[in-house]
């Protein structure tokens, strides 16, 4: 018989099936040895087997780029340089806003301290963001500093002013104007400001016998 087309071989087979000529064949032909020669042997089953490999590599590799590359690839980035991380860059930011907010605040409070004790201890308020610690504590103690220090200046001022000598006091005990009485050298001498502001007339004053 002859067969001219593959659908006259498939109809062949079909027809012919219980055939033990055909059988025989057949099961030779689907054996796993008559597949394994077809794959190794034949061009066509050769380029049919590599294709196949090929589509599954293809597969293979697309699935694993979808699934696990990506975060992968993000995990290594972070662990190598954490600072890369979008994520950990705005919380870092957000969290250096409200640490500076926060010392902001406790400077202000500082401040505020400090000037109360600066009018309680009669210390130019000027002079106290120079000296505000990074506590209470501490800025109490570095004004406690400051005062001694300032009062030690004054007294040494005091002294060098008392030590200009002395003048009797006109009759009558009278004050010339501009010039201080005992009741004010009494009432402010231990008012940095003030001294300063009137050392000039401390010094007459003292010349002059009004003030000891």
């Amino acid at each position: 018989m002859s067969i001219e087309s593959f659908d006259e071989v498939k109809e062949y087979f079909e027809k012919n099936k219980e055939d033990e000529t055909v059988k025989g064949y057949m099961k030779g032909f689907v054996s796993l040895d008559g597949v394994k020669s077809f794959l190794e042997s034949d061009e066509a089953g050769k380029g049919y087997l590599q294709s196949y490999t090929d589509s599954k590599v293809s597969k293979g590799i697309e699935s694993f780029k979808a699934n696990s590359l990506s975060k992968l690839v993000d995990e290594e980035i972070l662990k190598r340089s954490p600072s890369t991380d979008p994520m950990v860059l705005k919380l870092q930011a957000m969290q250096d806003e409200v640490d500076a907010l926060k010392k902001e605040k406790e400077r202000e409070s500082l401040l505020n301290k400090g000037l109360s004790l600066a009018n309680q201890k009669k210390i130019p308020a000027d002079l106290i963001p120079y000296f505000l610690g990074e506590t209470e504590e501490s800025t109490i103690s570095n004004l406690s500093s400051l005062e001694k220090s300032l009062q030690a200046y004054t007294q040494g001022l005091r002294e060098q002013i008392l030590a200009g000598g002395s003048h009797t006091p006109p009759a009558g005990g009278s004050n010339p104007t501009g010039l201080i009485t005992q009741a004010d050298w009494d009432k402010n001498k231990n008012d940095l400001d003030w001294y300063e502001k009137n050392k000039t007339k401390i010094f007459e004053s003292k010349k002059q016998g009004l003030i000891k």
